[in-house]
């Protein structure tokens, strides 16, 4: 059976509201809105900073506990005199080299050490790169590269996570023959692309990359090539540009680009091409990174550090970070200079703001043409800071009734601040925005001192988010990228930590992004790693969710600085932002044990409802002194509440994941069960938060149901249709959170039933338009009814095409469980008819499959009216395939029953169908259901004049009793225009004989009105003889011979001869009727004259 058989129409029930779901698609794509960096670096320095919105950095940041460093490795440090470290967070270890020896600690929990100690010499450098492709087995996705004073060889590298496995993974390291000579030089870093090239620094300040290739390969060699030349780059580069040594570098693998630092503090740029072998340097201007630096930040001479500009280290800025600004170099006195590697970008995307097409759209990636410096940040200094109290500056927009309500907050000054840059920084870490520093102290006594910077999100400057556009919706994001918000401001707090520190890193299993106020509660923040000499520190990140959680945590036992606070709170990040952040807290909590997460919960609950602020309606009047969220600034209409605004957000940000995406593509495409997983999990995660978030509405009724009691109604009837507006809004809102909740349930049993099967029951077109299906069409579009649909029976007859160990109605169980609300009723009785017709294709038993097909009938006679006519088509086509074609007759005659209750269809046949009636597409629509069973009647026939036609190979029926019943059934019906379409039929086929035989209260009336008179009586005069009503038929015959003088005098005499015949076989009772007997005197007296007529 075709996956698209009897899919039922679009029905209005199944129509999510289009506002609702236009609303839900406009905050979505704010919110995933992409923030480029370059936005926010317009101008050549910037200095801002803020101080965080209380005085406690607990607020911002979490350390989690330090993991002391094994003993064991601890010794082996203390007695040997070569060793270096640093982190791998990709296999969540940290390596520590002692000699000739390499640790890998597992830090997570914090025991398991991994010693490689094959070979004598002293370790100089350790990188975990990923892998040649086609080199190494699939078990290996990463390769450890370590260089000693005479060779540099490879280990392969694999995590095994399983549940018996130990916290961070089983480490497992492959060894390999892939190993090449230093040639004496030693290698001081390595670094690798994505693509599995490595690159390697040595002392000589050259560039190396290590070559390999599969060993079975008859290429396959291992080398160390010099990419660095004297004699390359002489031709390629300016004598100025290659005469000092490198000491550094960073690959920026989404642009295939590469940046060496020399030590003139100078940057090279290499472009790597789109292959696996260029490497091509790229000329440009930047001669002196110092002297540029110093000019664009326009610092005193006299108060310049001659280390002001020395660089430390370089980062990449990746593509979800900016799309224009390509590197950042942090100094060692905590500058920050921002590069490009495209000429003028900076300038050409000021020109055409805000398209910013000649390098941002899309997906297109331009090739390194130059280097440029761009901007320069400065270090935090006192005089740099704001100090104001966010409490104390509400704009007017916001909720300034609420500020007396908080006592003033004196001014304070940063404590960090008058520390930053005090000792040269020895390590940094940035990526999306946080940087994270470490300044060694010079007595190499005291621990180092650790710094984090992040920028701060706040509201808009000229637009508070709680004014609402002329449309009804919420302008809801804090700095929108416009000409009036250019100042880039950063948080800057430290980072408690003991010890000197080795390395900085991040946890790459969490998300990154620029800014992070759409962070859900149940996400996972960033968590930076500080490795020091006691031992490895994490720090959490705390997003604006988190903020708000510890904020109202502290409010049990601070009411007064915890109201202040969540007025600072309001003020940083909107009303809307912060009703959906609070929503993440609420929703969050259902299913915790943890009873803190309930009470903080139940006040985060409070706080949505106590300054969500009520809907308005443009033309209602504001009282005196009372703050309504959503002035009239536009034409009449509702402005709604920030709770809506913030529930619509929240809603949006649990959907984003999967709302565009093509689910079922996605799958078919994954090369692995692994990725199939991650997609199932991805699934069931939204689905997750998005039954939190209907138990939430389910608990608060208030929100979409009208009071009762009409005590409590709004007298203020513009007030009351605002509120009433609002609360359809949230019953709709509800209504896609249930829908989507029981799509995903579908969707995910369908993957369980193995997607790739189920889409190969469709049809060819059918399957590419399911593979391109997103969760958005399924769920919220017109479309989406006819696609799930075709799914489901797609699904049905999967699992009817196997000889499965399981009940035939595995699928309809599911629905009903599963997608209560997903579908109608009607629809499961379609679905079940289906499971029951598979069911019968599959039966062994004769009397179980006609079980099964009088049960399919009986379901799908339910759902008649929403099937289409190829629904109808096609099941018809499986009925006759079955032999049951008493099937046929019911569906068709129940359809065309449902299509037309009020018999709409005969009465326009009964006004002799006029052209352009309302009435005939109602007509046209049962006629089609008719012809369904004219197919089986024309099919039964050919069958018993030995037409081989397709159908069940082991029927052996007795096909003039089939027949038989067929008509009996049909015939039994008391739809007349049934009854006129099949004498129609009859009549166009030349089917007289059949049409005599009908035997029923619709042929008179049909031969008499229906059908050209002469034709009529015609068939009328045989249909009585047939019935020995012979005083009927010798009347019609004599109105044949008498009335139409066209007929020819042959025929006019059969007439006349038939009707005396049939008249003198009148029964005794009939001879002495006079009429009888007056009619046939006339018939003979009308015979004589025509005969002696006759020349």
């Amino acid at each position: 059976m075709n996956n698209t058989k009897g899919s039922p129409n679009h029905s209005q029930d199944d129509r999510l509201h289009d506002d609702v779901c236009k609303l839900i698609d406009d905050f979505m794509k704010q919110d995933q809105k992409e923030y480029d960096l370059s936005d926010y670096l317009r101008v050549p320095v910037s200095k801002d900073y803020n101080r965080p919105l209380t005085g406690t950095d607990g607020y911002y940041t979490m350390q989690g506990k330090t993991i002391k460093v094994p003993v064991s490795i601890i010794q082996s440090i203390d007695h040997d005199f070569f060793t270096f470290q640093g982190l791998l967070p990709e296999i969540g270890r940290a390596w520590i080299t002692s000699d000739n020896r390499l640790f890998l600690w597992n830090y997570e929990n914090g025991t398991d050490v991994y010693c490689f100690d094959d070979q004598d010499q002293i370790i100089s450098s350790v990188a975990l790169v990923k892998p040649r492709p086609g080199v190494f087995s699939d078990m290996v996705k990463y390769i450890l590269v370590i260089a000693t004073a005479i060779e540099v060889f490879v280990l392969g590298v694999d995590i095994h996570r399983g549940p018996s496995d130990p916290k961070g993974g089983k480490l497992i390291v492959h060894a390999t023959d892939i190993t090449a000579s230093t040639n004496g030089q030693q290698i001081t870093g390595i670094w690798g692309t994505d693509n599995g090239r490595v690159m390697m620094v040595g002392k000589n300040g050259h560039i190396y990359e290590l070559k390999y290739a599969n060993h079975r390969s008859w290429l396959h060699s291992v080398r160390l090539d010099c990419l660095t030349s004297s004699g390359l780059l002489s031709v390629l580069l300016p004598k100025w540009q290659w005469k000092d040594n490198y000491k550094s570098l960073a690959i920026d693998n989404e642009r295939r680009a590469l940046y060496a630092l020399r030590e003139n503090n100078n940057i090279d740029l290499f472009f790597l091409g789109r292959d696996d072998k260029t490497f091509q340097p790229v000329p440009h201007g930047l001669k002196d990174i110092e002297k540029s630096a110093r000019i664009m930040s326009r610092q005193p001479i006299q108060g310049q550090h001659p280390r002001d500009f020395q660089i430390q280290s370089l980062h990449i800025v990746p593509n979800s970070e900016s799309r224009i600004i390509h590197l950042v170099a942090v100094t060692e006195r905590g500058y920050r200079l921002y590069f490009t590697h495209l000429q003028n970008a900076l300038r050409k995307v000021s020109n055409l703001y805000p398209s910013m097409a000649p390098v941002t759209t899309g997906k297109i990636v331009m090739d390194p043409n130059g280097l440029e410096l761009v901007h320069v940040r400065l270090p935090p200094q006192p005089q740099n800071v704001n100090l104001a109290s966010p409490v104390n500056n509400l704009p007017s927009t916001s909720t300034n009734h609420l500020t007396s309500m908080a006592p003033a907050t004196p001014a304070t000054t940063m404590s960090p601040i008058s520390q930053y840059g005090s000792h040269p920084i020895s390590a940094a870490y940035y990526h999306c925005g946080v940087l994270v520093t470490a300044q060694s102290s010079l007595d190499n006594v005291s621990s180092d001192k650790v710094f984090l910077a992040y920028p701060v999100m706040g509201k808009n400057s000229t637009t508070s988010d709680t004014k609402t556009a002329a449309d009804g919706r919420s302008n809801l994001y804090a700095q929108p990228v416009s000409a009036t918000t250019t100042t880039y401001s950063e948080t800057l707090m430290t980072l408690g930590t003991q010890g000197r520190v080795w390395a900085i890193a991040e946890d790459t299993s969490t998300s990154r992004l620029l800014f992070d106020n759409s962070g859900l509660y149940s996400d996972s923040p960033r968590k930076l790693l500080v490795f020091t000499d006691s031992g490895l520190t994490s720090f959490t990140k705390r997003r604006p969710v988190d903020t708000l959680y510890q904020i109202l945590l502290k409010s049990r036992s601070n009411k007064d600085s915890s109201h202040r606070d969540l007025l600072g709170f309001i003020d940083q990040f909107g009303d809307a932002q912060a009703c959906a952040i609070s929503l993440s807290i609420v929703c969050s909590s259902y299913g915790s044990k943890s009873r803190e997460h309930g009470e903080v919960a139940l006040r985060a609950s409070h706080f949505y409802f106590d300054f969500g602020g009520q809907p308005l309606s443009t033309g209602a009047s504001l009282p005196q002194n009372t703050n309504y969220l959503g002035l009239a600034v536009g034409p009449s209409g509702t402005r709604f509440s920030s709770k809506h605004d913030g529930l619509v957000l929240y809603l949006s940000r649990l959907i984003a994941p999967i709302w565009h995406t093509a689910v079922l593509g996605k799958v078919c495409d994954a090369s692995d069960i692994d990725q199939v997983l991650a997609i199932q999990g991805e699934l069931l995660a939204v689905r997750a938060n998005l039954k939190n978030l209907k138990e939430f509405l389910d608990k608060n009724p208030s929100m979409y149901t009208p009071p009762a009691d009409h005590v409590t109604q709004i007298h203020d009837h513009v007030r009351q249709q605002a509120v009433l507006d609002e609360q359809k809004s949230f019953k709709e809102i509800l209504k896609l959170v249930t829908h989507t909740v029981e799509a995903i349930s579908f969707i995910d049993f369908v993957i369980d039933s193995k997607a790739s099967d189920v889409l190969r029951c469709t049809r060819p077109d059918t399957r590419q338009t399911l593979l391109e299906m997103t969760m958005e069409t399924l769920v919220a579009k017109p479309q989406g009814i006819q696609l799930k649909r075709d799914l489901i029976v797609a699904t049905i007859n999967k699992y009817a095409s196997k000889h499965m160990h399981c009940n035939y109605d595995v699928v309809t169980k599911h629905l009903r469980e599963q997608c209560p609300n997903l579908f109608s009723e009607t629809d499961m009785k379609y679905y079940e008819g289906v499971e029951s017709l598979s069911h019968a294709h599959k039966a062994e038993v004769e009397y179980e499959r006609m079980q099964a097909l009088e049960e399919s009938v009986r379901y799908l006679m339910q759902a008649a009216d929403a099937m289409s006519d190829e629904g109808l088509t096609e099941i018809c086509v499986d009925y006759r395939y079955q032999g049951f074609y008493t099937g046929v007759v019911d569906l068709a005659l129940a359809r065309a029953y449902k299509l037309d209750p009020q018999r709409k269809g005969l009465a326009y046949r009964l006004d002799n169908s006029p052209v352009g009636d309302a009435r005939q597409p109602v007509h046209d629509a049962c006629v089609r259901c008719y012809e369904q069973i004219f197919q089986c009647i024309d099919e039964i026939q050919q069958l018993k004049q030995g037409v081989k036609l397709q159908r069940r190979p082991d029927q052996n029926q007795d096909l003039s009793a089939v027949l038989s019943q067929t008509l009996t059934k049909a015939l039994a019906s008391n739809d007349q225009l049934f009854h006129y379409t099949l004498y129609d039929w009859y009549r166009l086929r030349g089917m007289k004989r059949e049409l005599l035989a009908v035997d029923s209260e619709f042929i008179v009336p049909y031969l008499k009105q229906q059908v050209q008179r002469k034709e009529g009586w015609d068939i009328l005069w045989q249909y009585h003889r047939q019935r020995s009503r012979f005083l009927e038929a010798a009347l019609y015959l004599e109105g044949l011979a008498t009335l139409f003088p066209e007929l020819t005098y042959e025929k006019r005499l059969e007439y006349l001869g038939l009707g005396i015949v049939n008249a003198r076989c009148l029964g005794p009772d009939q001879l002495n009727n006079p009429d009888a007997t007056h009619l046939l005197e006339r018939l003979e007296l009308q015979l004589e004259k025509l005969r002696s007529d006759l020349p």
